[in-house]
C-alpha cells in the first residue's frame, strides 16, 4: 500500500507542479503529519498505562498514507476539471 501510495502521491505532485501549484501541494501533504502528530501525541497522553506506541504508530501510518492518498486525488480531481 505504502508503495502505490507514494508512486500515487509522486506523479500527482509532478501533475502540481506543471500547473504551478508545487508550494499549495507540499503545504496539503504536510497536513496530514500535522494531524497525524497530535492525535498521536493525545492517544498516549490519554492511555499512559495501556497505550501501545507500537499499535498507534502503525494505525498513525496507515492514517496518514489514506490522508496523503485523498489530498493526491483531490488535486487530480481538481486538475482534471481546469
Amino acid at each position: 500500500m505504502r508503495s502505490r501510495v507514494g508512486a500515487y502521491a509522486i506523479q500527482i505532485e509532478r501533475l502540481a507542479v506543471s500547473a504551478g501549484l508545487q508550494a499549495e501541494f507540499e503545504n496539503a501533504v504536510m497536513l496530514p503529519q500535522i494531524i497525524i502528530q497530535h492525535n498521536g501525541g493525545l492517544y498516549l497522553a490519554a492511555h499512559r498505562d495501556d497505550a501501545d506506541p507500537g499499535l498507534a504508530s502503525a494505525k498513525n501510518g496507515q492514517a496518514f498514507l489514506l490522508m496523503v492518498a485523498a489530498i493526491a486525488g483531490a488535486f487530480e480531481a481538481s486538475l482534471n476539471r481546469q
